[in-house]
């Protein structure tokens, strides 16, 4: 499965940078649920990245576990919290 959506069509060693990127990416991510061994929104694991100092998008956090969930590592609760903005965010664990 790719990791990065070419939405940009980038080429050649664009699309590669992208790509390791955005996997890299994704084991941060897994590796975050890893360690915590609870359930996570998308934006509490977007505030351990920033304590250990990445700066993603919080769409790039979504789409990494978007990814990791397709891919069974990781599961969709029913558990919900409140997040940035004041939403409804529904959290994710490892599987």
């Amino acid at each position: 499965m790719r990791s990065f959506f070419n939405t940009i069509n980038a080429t050649g060693q664009d699309l590669f940078s992208a790509n390791e990127r955005a996997v890299r990416q994704e084991d941060l991510v897994l590796r975050i649920f890893s360690e915590v061994q609870r359930e996570m929104t998308p934006f509490e694991v977007d505030e351990r990245l920033r304590r250990n100092g990445f700066n993603y998008p919080i769409t790039s956090v979504r789409r990494s576990i978007t990814n990791l969930t397709k891919s069974g590592k990781l599961e969709k609760t029913n558990v919900k919290r409140t997040g940035e903005y004041g939403q409804v965010n529904y959290t994710w664990r490892i599987k």
